[in-house]
């Protein structure tokens, strides 16, 4: 039988465990749910984008310039690639996030053992 002390002691670990996981679920939908908005506004932002109207530049005969730059259409393609940067970078933040996290409750496991 156990004392009454080893019964509180089982008890906060329980509770403890229990917040634990209710942490852990809510860091994991937060983070899933970030990443969920950025690719939904990139999506929309590249529809939009791609939907505006292409200005052709007055140009001479003869004449051609080899930038993409040259024209106003392609403001959108560089709006798109900055926001795919970020997407980017914002998911690596995210994996390194998520990689320490699962180290430290790994470690905290083994310490429980």
């Amino acid at each position: 039988m156990r004392t009454s002390e080893e019964r509180v002691q089982e008890l906060h670990k329980r509770m403890s465990a229990m917040k634990q996981a209710k942490t852990d679920r809510r860091y994991a939908l937060t983070c899933a749910g970030a990443g969920a908005v950025c690719l939904v506004l990139l999506a929309f932002l590249a529809v939009r984008i791609s939907g505006l109207p292409v200005q052709e530049p007055d140009r001479m005969p003869g004449i051609a310039s080899a930038s993409i730059f040259a024209d106003r259409g392609a403001l959108g393609y560089v709006v798109i690639a900055l926001l795919a940067f970020c997407v980017g970078v914002l998911l690596t933040v995210f994996c390194f996030r998520l990689k320490k996290h699962m180290n430290e409750e790994d470690r905290h496991d083994d310490r429980n053992l």
